[in-house]
């Protein structure tokens, strides 16, 4: 019988051999990249852990990917820094994971300034560092914000076959940041975007066959890749298909359809779809008439500055639908809309000031800014300044006090939107989409 030692030292001899002809450390890590390029990310993933464990510091690096990306284990941001960094410190890479992190906040503090010194260290060789250098230098983060050398940036990343960098240089062609502005340029950029399944694009697309920008103008094509970006959860989409179906513009006109999206818009956080729902409620067309939700909404929307929410609402206070009866604030809405411009608005300050509603009666002054009006190109100020310039003062005095009188130049105004429009409610609208 064989001494105990002599079977111990037999065995580790046998195992040192095994492990010595068995696959390297570099062999593990390659056939990791294999399985990952395969999307077999849970073999992969045990390939870059074994590899690590025999001392190959690559394997951080690709550890630090899956737990970024996901790939194979769940998302970890906090391990993915750890593997990067301690990849960096052996001068195995993780420079671009360590920049996304910090650029994104995720797994540590954001520090826009550290992301842009990890993604330049690799810029010659990662595509995809040289579209976030040219973001940061797009949005003026962690350093002055540079068109032209976002531009630039953009221009290299798209060479390398990066899809977001196409619709970064749409928005340079676009808005002309950076490189002369040329929608047809923009328009070609946004299309190979798309066709590369980034998101944003599609929404730009639906602008531009809307506007006819770079492109002949057609409503059917605008509306097909608004509706993409609303699948695309792309914020503003579903306001422009509002307008869409509100206006029959590539699509049947319906009201109740329109105001769903607006209704969706405005849960999106896009504040001018407010004046529409509200003036909705207003009309009751789309939806039920209710003057308590139109002001409201209107309320909401002339807390932004929109002229036409502020006429309206004073149209409200001045006769009690939905709101208390508030003359003065009436009087508050239509100084505050007529000084925008708001045409409508300026024949009823007009009327506020000839018959004391809401302000102190100063006929004088009513027919000052009568006058201011006419002068301005207010066609109904001019007619209604004529009108009373015919009339003797006894008869103005009593013209002046009759609704009706106010309300044909009221009536007249919206005649003629109506001519243009074809309703009521499109009258209204006719400022938001020309």
């Amino acid at each position: 019988m064989k001494p105990i030692g002599f079977v111990m030292s037999i065995t580790l001899m046998l195992s040192v051999l095994i492990i010595a002809c068995g696959p390297s450390p570099e062999d593990i890590y390659q056939e990791g990249k294999t399985y990952q390029k395969n999307k077999e990310y849970d073999k992969a993933l045990d390939c870059y852990n074994r590899a690590k464990e025999q001392g190959y510091d690559s394997a951080y690096s690709a550890l630090a990917v899956m737990y970024f990306n996901g790939f194979g284990v769940e998302k970890n941001y906090d391990k993915a820094f750890e593997y990067a960094k301690t990849a960096n410190e052996k001068g195995a890479g993780g420079n671009y994971i360590l920049g996304r992190l910090y650029y994104e906040g995720k797994g540590v503090e954001k520090n826009y300034s550290k992301a842009l010194e990890y993604f330049k260290k690799i810029e010659d060789r990662i595509s995809n560092a040289s579209y976030f250098i040219g973001r940061m230098y797009y949005y003026g983060e962690g350093v002055d914000k540079n068109n032209k050398t976002a531009f630039d940036y953009f221009t290299k990343a798209n060479e390398k076959g990066v899809p977001g960098a196409l619709y970064y240089l749409g928005l340079n062609h676009y808005y002309g940041e950076g490189v002369e502005k040329n929608y047809k340029t923009a328009f070609d950029y946004f299309k190979k975007a798309d066709e590369k399944e980034v998101q944003r694009a599609s929404f730009y697309l639906g602008w531009m066959y809307y506007y006819g920008q770079g492109i002949e103008q057609n409503y059917n094509k605008a509306l097909d890749f608004f509706k993409k970006a609303d699948k695309y959860e792309i914020k503003s989409a579903p306001y422009y298909i509002g307008i869409a179906y509100f206006y029959g513009k590539g699509t049947d006109k319906n009201y109740g359809t329109a105001f769903d999206y607006f209704q969706k818009a405005y849960k999106n956080g896009i504040d001018d779809a407010a004046y529409y729902i509200g003036a909705m409620y207003y009309f009751g067309d789309g939806t039920t008439q209710n003057y308590g939700n139109a002001a409201k909404y209107l309320k909401i929307a002339a807390d932004k500055g929109d002229e036409y929410a502020k006429y309206f609402l004073g149209k409200m206070y001045l006769n009690g639908n939905g709101v208390l009866v508030n003359k003065y604030q009436a009087a508050q809405y239509f100084n505050e809309a007529a000084n925008a411009g708001h045409q409508w608005a300026q024949i009823e300050l007009v009327r506020c000031y000839y018959n004391g509603d809401g302000v102190a009666q100063n006929k004088e002054k009513g027919y000052a800014l009568l006058q201011q009006y006419a002068n301005n190109g207010n066609q109904e100020a001019i007619d209604l300044l004529k009108e009373i310039n015919s009339m003797d003062q006894q008869k103005v005095a009593e013209t002046v006090q009759e609704p009706s009188f106010w309300d044909k130049h009221g009536d007249a105004i919206i005649d003629g939107a109506i001519e243009i429009g074809g309703s009521i409610l499109e009258a209204v609208f006719l400022r938001k989409i020309k």
